[in-house]
């Protein structure tokens, strides 16, 4: 979510798990948070240029009550929120669950080979 102000934040959600429609909605943070703990996170600000909080404001603002194509993998709440504060849609959640399923499928693949390579 990104904090607009007055207690109020803009994000992207779905109605149902398994929904391919996302929409953005303005809440406020209480109603999202749930009671949950929650933080600051602009972690790309080390590797990419944040723009201007006035621009993520207004781009966030505007984007109220559209819609947006969801897919859990390639465009979810974490890369609408990156897109609105660097122009890019990224998810760090998703690239570290692909990147854990790729050594996990070179490690049993490995380990399917030498199975095969020992019954020689």
């Amino acid at each position: 979510a990104v904090y607009v102000g007055y207690n109020k934040v803009v994000h992207l959600v779905i109605n149902n798990l398994g929904d391919t429609t996302g929409f953005v909605r303005r809440e406020r943070l209480e109603d999202v948070v749930k009671g949950s703990k929650w933080k600051i996170n602009n972690l790309l600000d080390g590797e990419k240029k944040p723009r201007a909080a006035s621009d993520i404001v207004d781009e966030a603002l505007d984007q109220i009550n559209t819609e947006h194509q969801y897919n859990l993998l390639l465009y979810n709440c974490e890369h609408f929120v990156t897109w609105l504060r660097y122009g890019i849609g990224e998810s760090r959640q998703v690239q570290t669950v692909v990147a854990a399923a790729v050594v996990t499928g070179v490690g049993i693949a490995g380990l399917f080979g030498a199975s095969l390579g020992g019954s020689r």
